[in-house]
């Protein structure tokens, strides 16, 4: 088998169409396993009920911002005339740069002009993609009313939920032949964590996937790395370490319990009936979350968290509903608890 039809294959497998595989050799380019994974994701969003948001990342190091400029120049806009894509990061400087490095690695191979001064890359079917950047969250107010085909976000943690939301808002397309759609690359950690974690991390681990898909990446299925760099990242410690080498979603600067791993402490599977005692503990508030946690212990002494009710600006009766459903979710009858917690559950309905 030729190098050309091992690729082919390897891009086969993973979900790349024909005409994908082409336009990137086409260009000059080869895209490491992960990367193809993630290209085959982006062409869902040509379907309707497809994603309209694809991420890839985790640990540093993984080839994100080559496989995000490779699929919005080599792909995108080599099929589609007249595609106008933004590629967004934070510090324009930073930004620029690593835009000209990568541009002259990936589009040898595809006519193009670029303008530096004016940060705009134009193919010659007339697709662009303009490299914009944010030193402040308040620079991402420059692009909202603008209209892009394509938004490519690098390290998307960096952005608040609230400017995620705001700049969403723009992808959007008058053409016909298109389905917008956002990229987005990043590595745990940041003022975004949690929001990506949610949007992102956990329908991808829970397997509902519908208007999102996440590819993880590691430093490992990048193997252009210098070993020397993987090892600069093994040896980092506490967060770093898991954020930044083990591409770890569960861990976060400052978190309480640092010794977290959803490898060891979560159980996919949890059967309830393993449960020899259970209990539950409320945290209550308003303006800030109430948060009832449910638990059990079982035969050997071991203790499990299995549920969480957590919402903010309920009122009682509306928190005592959800618990006693989240009681019936695994068959806790009230007669099994203790008369006091009985009457607790009893005044928390009322």
């Amino acid at each position: 088998m030729t190098t050309f039809e091992r690729y082919a294959a390897a891009a086969r497998e993973v979900g790349c169409p024909r005409d994908q595989t082409e336009n990137f050799l086409r260009g000059g380019i080869v895209l490491q396993p992960r990367q193809l994974a993630a290209s085959a994701a982006a062409r869902l969003c040509d379907s309707m009920g497809g994603p309209t948001a694809v991420g890839y990342g985790g640990a540093r190091g993984g080839g994100k911002s080559h496989w995000l400029l490779a699929q919005m120049g080599a792909d995108d806009c080599q099929r589609v005339p007249g595609l106008k894509c933004l590629l967004l990061r934070k510090v324009g400087k930073a930004n620029m740069e690593n835009f000209e490095d990568l541009r002259r690695r990936l589009f040898g191979g595809l006519k193009h002009d670029f303008s530096a001064y004016r940060g705009v890359l134009r193919f010659a079917n007339g697709s662009r993609i303009i490299a914009g950047h944010f030193q402040s969250e308040g620079d991402i107010d420059a692009y909202l009313g603008l209209e892009y085909d394509v938004i490519g976000i690098e390290e998307a943690t960096t952005l608040s939920s609230r400017k995620h939301q705001d700049i969403s808002t723009c992808s959007r397309t008058s053409k016909p032949n298109w389905r917008p759609r956002i990229y987005s690359t990043t590595n745990p950690g940041g003022i975004g964590h949690a929001w990506y974690r949610t949007k992102f991390i956990v329908p991808h681990r829970e397997g509902r996937e519908t208007e999102t898909r996440f590819i993880p990446a590691r430093v490992g299925d990048n193997q252009f790395n210098n070993p020397e760099y993987a090892r600069i990242l093994q040896n980092l410690t506490g967060w770093q370490r898991r954020a930044w080498f083990d591409g770890d979603w569960d861990i976060a600067a400052g978190q309480y319990f640092t010794t977290f791993r959803r490898d060891c402490h979560v159980i996919d599977d949890f059967d309830d009936m393993r449960a020899v005692e259970w209990f539950a503990a409320l945290d209550y508030g308003f303006t800030h979350y109430t948060v009832v946690l449910l638990g059990c212990v079982d035969g050997d002494g071991n203790l499990f968290v299995v549920d969480e009710h957590a919402e903010r600006l309920w009122l009682p009766q509306r928190h005592g509903a959800a618990v006693k459903a989240m009681l019936g979710r695994h068959r806790i009858a009230n007669s099994r608890w203790p008369i006091a917690n009985r009457q607790t559950a009893k005044d928390a309905g009322n």
